[in-house]
């Protein structure tokens, strides 16, 4: 059938097999402005009829098919067509058998052909909206299965209720419920008082209803949105139910995302305070509420040397541990990338400190990761809380200060204490002073000097960064550097002491002299890609000789041999800069990874210093240091000597090159230049 949007006209198909019957009303329909098509039989009608059909006026008696039997064939092939029959006006029989297969209305012979008009404009628009309704209960219904919605209706006087069709798959019962008593037996005594308290005041007050049900079975919970009326109709309560559980699933998933960290699965701080304020509601009078923030203290130089992946494995080996090492009442929970919260109950008498060391003492071991191992190190700060105490946010707050501040000062397992946060309070104002240190050329540079034993003279010195803080004095580099890293200002200083470095580099090159200026070179100089870049500005605009220039890098920062890093090292070392291994022992490393490294010095780390006498340990790793360098052609530098018994000893194990504070310790321009007068001799202009 085709409705009324086409721009074609209608087609009616006339089925008589009276000629003339046949012809007076193609011209008849023709004229009203309709398509016609003709058949003299029920066969030939079946033939001609499409689903472009709009309607069929069809005769009853005819030869062979009868009109009875071509009308039930018609509806059985197309249902949406409407059949008009023609018949004579005392057959009434003929009408009722018409009506009972499908014949959609009837018109008596002789036929009044405005009359007949009139019928046909009717059946044909009573069969677009038809077609229009089952569209749209299509839809409906749809979208019902879709969005997992059926509607309900209960009778106010017996309580009967009601389904839609679709309600044994909404609610994954195959008997439905046929009372909202029955009904309330799929829920708990909560709910069920609940939705009746609801239903009564539905039908008394003819209000609306809005809220979810739980709905428990043995493998699962469902859950639904049940929304009611009782105002639309007098006799019934209608609404509709719609099953939520995908949607209320999702919430929670999301919700679970929102409070827990993804890596580890653990409470974040928002939960973790939760979890505690109900551990704190259970605490007897005679214990305490243990609150740790714990810290892996190598996570950082994981990432660095390795990459973030087996940063990732430290955290979830450590996650697991803490997990087996905390009590049976404990919770853990899960600060930034590096940090867990842990809280128990403790016995008031025990010592806390010790217990906790004692509890923690596991996670002190060497780790096996896909890319190697590590020596696993914490830091531990922890808050000791009494029953009713209040304010469990700032009590977190404090047991990661403890944490910061133990980090700091180099100890661990310390409790807070209250001038812990004076100092954090501190230090927010160092970083405001730091922010306009620059600005008020507050940095300075001083140089401490580095003995080649061999010839017995003072060929280089290190030039090492201090800040002359116009309140607190002159400040090492250990107070405001991890501030700088934090404010991402850590380039900014690296760049303005090698800066300075070249420019008093050049004036000394002037004036004849051939010291050395080592300089320290932080990692994220290498990671901006614009090192090599700067020091080709530097050169041409100080003039000076790179020959005398060092850059150290951290054994840490060359481990990472990234080939943006290697590129630039490479090329720093073409134009005749000397490149030296800071820290060397500190990392990870072997010697190995040297042999492909555009390195000239290897700075032995203070931690390998000498002391009386020398341990064995000492002595055999700086022999073997020694000996590959030697060997590689590589210089050896040892830091940290402090004594005269410790450079004696470096010079027998064939250090070359010494530094330490027995030398000399880190001198200003001034002083620098009386040293080398005197250490050196005549030294032209330092």
């Amino acid at each position: 059938m085709t409705l009324n949007n086409s721009p074609k006209p209608l087609s009616i198909l006339v089925v008589d097999d009276d000629n003339v019957v046949r012809l007076t009303l193609e011209q008849a329909l023709v004229k009203a402005g309709y398509c016609v098509e003709t058949a003299a039989s029920g066969a030939e009608a079946l033939e001609r009829i499409t689903a472009e059909t709009s309607a069929v006026l069809l005769d009853v008696i005819m030869p062979g098919m009868d009109g009875f039997e071509t009308c039930r064939r018609i509806k059985h092939q197309h249902p949406e067509i409407p059949v008009i029959i023609l018949t004579a006006s005392d057959d009434l029989e003929a009408v009722d058998n018409a009506f009972l297969i499908g014949a959609d209305d009837f018109v008596n012979k002789p036929i009044n052909l405005p009359l007949l008009l009139q019928r046909i404009r009717y059946v044909i628009r009573d069969a677009q909206r038809e077609a229009e309704l089952m569209a749209a209960n299509f839809e409906q219904e749809t979208a019902c299965n879709v969005a997992q919605l059926t509607f309900w209706s209960v009778d106010i006087h017996n309580f009967s209720l009601s389904w839609s069709k679709n309600a044994s798959t909404v609610l994954g019962y195959e008997t439905l419920p046929t009372s909202i008593y029955q009904f309330y037996r799929l829920l708990g005594e909560f709910q069920t008082k609940k939705l009746i308290n609801t239903v009564k005041a539905a039908i008394t007050n003819k209000n609306k209803f809005d809220f979810e049900i739980t709905v428990n079975t043995k493998e699962s919970s469902k859950y639904y949105r049940v929304i009611g009326h009782g105002g639309i109709d007098s006799k019934r309560l209608l609404g509709a139910l719609q099953d939520t559980t995908k949607i209320h699933n999702v919430n929670e998933h999301i919700k679970f995302l929102s409070e827990h960290d993804q890596l580890t699965g653990l409470p974040q701080r928002r939960l973790f305070e939760r979890l505690l304020a109900v551990s704190m509601d259970s605490l007897a009078s005679e214990y305490i509420q243990i609150l740790a923030a714990i810290r892996l203290t190598k996570l950082h130089e994981v990432n660095s040397v390795f990459n973030k992946h087996v940063g990732d494995e430290l955290i979830i080996g450590m996650t697991q541990l803490l997990k087996d090492l905390m009590p049976a009442d404990g919770i853990l929970g899960k600060l930034d990338e590096g940090g867990f919260l842990l809280t128990f109950k403790s016995e008031k008498h025990l010592d806390h400190k010790v217990l906790l060391e004692r509890l923690l003492q596991p996670m002190h071991q060497v780790l096996t990761l896909s890319k190697g191992q590590i020596v696993n190190e914490i830091c531990v700060g922890f808050i000791p809380i009494e029953y009713g105490a209040k304010g469990l946010s700032e009590l977190i707050d404090n047991a990661i200060t403890t944490e910061h501040f133990n980090s700091e000062t180099g100890t661990s397992f310390e409790p807070y204490r209250e001038n812990m946060r004076v100092k954090n309070h501190r230090d927010i104002e160092l970083e405001l002073d730091l922010h306009h240190a620059f600005d008020r050329s507050e940095f300075i540079l001083h140089y401490q000097p580095q003995l080649a034993l061999r010839s017995g003279e003072y060929y280089a010195c290190e030039a090492l960064v201090r800040w002359r803080h116009p309140k607190l004095g002159l400040l090492y580099p250990n107070k405001f550097i991890p501030q700088l890293e934090s404010m991402g200002k850590i380039v900014q200083l690296g760049d303005w002491v090698l800066s300075q470095a070249m420019h008093q580099l050049a004036i000394w090159q002037r004036r004849g002299n051939q010291m050395k200026i080592a300089v320290n070179v932080a990692a994220k100089q290498f990671e901006s890609g614009n090192l090599v870049r700067k020091v080709q500005e530097l050169i041409e605009l100080t003039g000076c000789d790179v020959n005398q220039l060092e850059l150290e890098v951290t054994e840490t920062m060359a481990m990472k041999n990234t080939e943006t890093t290697m590129q630039q090292m490479l090329e720093l070392k073409e134009m005749g800069i000397t490149i030296a291994i800071d820290d060397f022992g500190t990392g990870y490393s072997s010697m190995e990874y040297l042999l492909d490294f555009p390195c000239d010095i290897i700075k032995i780390d203070r931690r390998f210093t000498l002391g009386d006498g020398g341990s064995i340990k000492s002595v055999a790793i700086i022999k073997s240091i020694v000996a590959f360098c030697d060997a590689t052609g590589i210089r050896s530098l040892l830091e940290g000597v402090e004594t005269a018994d410790q450079l004696d000893q470096t010079k027998r194990l064939g250090v070359d090159i010494a530094q330490g504070f027995y030398l000399s310790k880190p001198l200003d321009l001034s002083a620098l230049g009386q040293f080398m007068a005197m250490e050196n001799g005549n030294v032209n202009g330092t």
